[in-house]
């Protein structure tokens, strides 16, 4: 897929994933090149960050949780309830525990699902670079428009990728994380400026 070098222990993982996963982090990948090149983003960084970023989405939701307090990990009452969002936190302790350091690698990683506040610029593309698969915006068209907002402004493409999620979720009757309700706040914040 890419020319960029990925470090030994992600390589060796990203091999163990279903083929419709890898799949889906190398579209990934294709989405945040292109990103990282629009808005000058170390490309290598970006990369690393975004092939990690789902290295334990095909964990099931009562493992993930055991994982996590085996990592040193603390979910919260979402994450308790919702147990697939550790999948990023628990990708990030293992990239760790592995002796990687990159801290925009690794808030990539263990923010990918839900954003923070403060997020990086590299942690912004993997977060997008995700939610923008073509095959996802095939899914849900009204990411086509996200998509294209994404080469011009990441935060707005994020901002209107958050609350189209707030919005499906309140719709379903589900829990927001505080991560992502904090980032889209200060997102708004920060474009009233």
């Amino acid at each position: 897929m890419s020319q960029i070098s990925i470090p030994h222990q992600i390589e060796k993982r990203f091999a163990k994933l279903p083929a419709g996963l890898q799949q889906h982090i190398n579209r990934s990948r294709e989405i945040g090149a292109e990103l990282a090149a629009i808005h000058n983003v170390d490309p290598i960084v970006a990369d690393i960050g975004i092939t990690a970023h789902d290295l334990a989405r095909n964990i099931k939701p009562d493992k993930l949780r055991v994982l996590a307090l085996e990592l040193g990990l603390t979910p919260n009452r979402v994450e308790h309830y919702e147990p697939i969002l550790l999948h990023g936190p628990v990708a990030a302790a293992w990239l760790e525990s592995d002796g990687y350091t990159d801290p925009e690698v690794i808030e990539s990683v263990r923010y990918h699902s839900t954003g923070k506040t403060g997020m990086c610029l590299t942690g912004k593309i993997a977060f997008l670079s995700d939610k923008l698969d073509p095959s996802k915006v095939t899914n849900n068209p009204a990411l086509a428009n996200i998509r294209e907002l994404a080469h011009e402004n990441i935060d707005k493409a994020i901002l209107g990728y958050l609350s189209l999620q707030v919005k499906e979720l309140l719709n379903r009757g589900k829990m927001i994380h505080p991560e992502s309700i904090g980032f889209r706040n200060e997102l708004i914040l920060n474009m009233s400026k």
